[in-house]
């Protein structure tokens, strides 16, 4: 079938609201006819024909003060949609955005979700342990999720912890036992709960459970949808029993940015008993939720084939770049504060130092640097708990640097000075987690190289992105080759930085994503009647 290129023609009717106090105001809404939604956040570069019959199936309906609900008939199918008054806003695009999904997806597609009773302001209460100002991890990007939806019309509320990450301790100036903040326009109430030093075992078990008896005994003010972030698994554990049964039962989703269960059989921690267990709390979590968003693709593949999670209530939304797209910027003055020589080639390392990430690798990969003269430096940017382990064990050597975590500006700028970014990871480790770095490294316009397993995650998501390289995990030798051959050949590193600059535009980017987030909730918001462990209905119907 072949598909136009030419741009949307955009239509504009006025239509008078009704059922409400101001019944003659006259609002501009824009309605779509064309051939060319552009849609999965720029992955697809596919057409679907959209037509909108203005005469028979444009309807307003009363709503609050500042939105109309606007009814549009496709395929002998209807949908909700809701807009804004003044149609030049981003809310008409943002139209085109949710539609566009729809579209795609195929109107009869179970994957995906209901736009019902959109009437009203959905209530969601976002619950999880890591937040703003915390700069590292999954923070960024539960930050912004409750930003996007304060954006997009949405009443949201957040339930979350006293800053602590990647320190683990508590930041100067919190650590009372509630506090109420507004953190971007968004509610934000903070509870005090168990923050290990070394969280690992045991330790990290009760952190978790610490903090969701905080959020079991929390006013919950009676949201139509919560949204639960994992990690902190057993947090979301305790937290989906009063979900599921309380007085006020409000739909629950859970976002899954590791999987635990995984997790434990790649890296060896744990024995078989205590990975069973972990297991089946993943597995008995998942499944009691009305939407479950995972942010890869084998992530979806794990959670419903080996979870046992029902594929209708699983959505992808990959994580996105919570940075803003920038030019090359000039390296000089930031190599100068960091003592980063012209001569030398930097390989950074930006983000968590944790178990997960097996960064001995690296240490010994700077050690062969001092030891064959490689004109060289390693650099590890962050905190973790395994930060002070690795300084003691790397004081030795000349070519390794440490540097404390950067504010936005700051850790932006080091990416950009950086010549090499690095993602190491230990062997083994392949399918647990997608490292938030990535979406940060190809902001920066640097090629990346990734120790890890080259059939894993992160290598398939450097290879879609053609931004690095893939040595084998554990190997410090090959790292340390690696480097120096992307050193010799500047051309191809700018042509790997640039890949991985484009991949960030054209698929990693926030609004595409948050739009795709937010059709999601407002299904969850919209269904009535539902029987827990039931999938979702179908995104359409027949009649408004």
């Amino acid at each position: 079938m072949p598909f136009p290129d030419h741009p949307p023609q955009m239509f504009t009717t006025r239509a008078t609201r009704t059922g409400h106090k101001s019944s003659s105001i006259v609002s501009e809404v824009s309605v779509f006819d064309f051939w060319g939604y552009q849609a999965e956040l720029g992955l697809l570069r596919s057409y679907a024909k959209v037509t909108c019959r203005l005469k028979q199936d444009l309807n307003l309906r009363a709503a609050r003060p500042s939105t109309c609900l606007v009814r549009i008939s496709l395929q002998e199918r209807s949908l909700c949609v809701p807009l804004f008054e003044n149609p030049k806003t981003l809310q008409a695009q943002r139209f085109q955005s949710d539609s566009a999904e729809i579209f795609m997806n195929g109107i009869a597609s179970p994957s995906a979700m209901e736009l019902a009773d959109i009437t009203t302001t959905p209530v969601v209460l976002i619950m999880g342990i890591n937040f703003s100002p915390e700069i590292t991890g999954i923070a960024p990007y539960t930050s912004a999720l409750a930003r996007g939806l304060r954006v997009r019309a949405f009443d949201v509320r957040v339930l979350t912890s006293h800053p602590h990450y990647p320190e683990w301790r508590v930041r100067p100036g919190y650590g009372k036992w509630s506090t109420s903040e507004i953190v971007g326009n968004v509610p934000v109430d903070r509870k005090l709960h168990y923050v290990p030093k070394s969280p690992k075992g045991v330790k990290r078990l009760l952190s978790e459970v610490s903090f969701g008896l905080r959020l079991l005994i929390a006013p919950w003010d009676n949201p139509d949808v919560v949204v639960l972030i994992s990690p902190a698994l057993f947090s979301c554990a305790l937290v989906s029993l009063r979900a599921r049964f309380g007085s006020n039962r409000p739909a629950m989703n859970i976002w899954v940015q590791d999987l635990y269960s995984l997790g434990l059989s790649e890296t060896g921690s744990g024995g078989t008993c205590v990975t069973k267990f972990v297991t089946w709390v993943e597995k008995q979590t998942l499944n009691s939720a009305d939407g479950v968003v995972v942010i890869h693709d084998r992530f979806a593949s794990y959670v419903t084939n080996v979870l046992g999670v029902d594929a209708e209530r699983v959505r992808v939304v990959r994580n996105w770049t919570h940075l803003e797209a920038t030019s090359p910027l000039d390296p000089s003055q930031t190599r100068g504060q960091h003592g980063w020589s012209e001569a030398e080639t930097v390989v950074l390392h930006a983000g968590n130092m944790g178990v997960k990430q097996g960064l001995d690798n690296v240490l010994s990969a700077a050690r062969l640097a001092d030891e064959q003269g490689a004109c060289v430096r390693f650099v590890l940017l962050g905190n973790g708990s395994e930060k002070a382990g690795l300084i003691a064990r790397g004081a030795d050597i000349k070519r390794l640097q440490f540097i404390d975590s950067l504010d936005d500006v700051g850790f932006q700028s080091a990416l950009g000075a950086a010549d090499i970014l690095l993602v190491n990871e230990l062997p083994g480790v392949s399918e647990m987690a997608v490292p938030s770095k990535l979406t940060s490294y190809f902001n920066a316009h640097r090629p990346v190289l990734a120790a890890t397993d080259p059939k894993g995650v992160t290598a398939l998501e450097i290879a879609a992105a053609a931004g690095g390289v893939v040595v084998q995990a554990g190997d410090p030798q090959a790292l340390l080759d690696a480097v120096v051959e992307l050193s010799l050949d500047r051309a191809r590193a700018a042509a790997l930085g640039a890949n991985g600059f484009r991949y960030r535009k054209e698929v990693l980017g926030e609004d595409a994503a948050l739009d795709r987030y937010a059709l999601w909730i407002r299904g969850l918001a919209s269904l009535g009647g539902r029987k827990r462990g039931r999938p979702l209905p179908i995104a359409t119907r027949g009649n408004l």
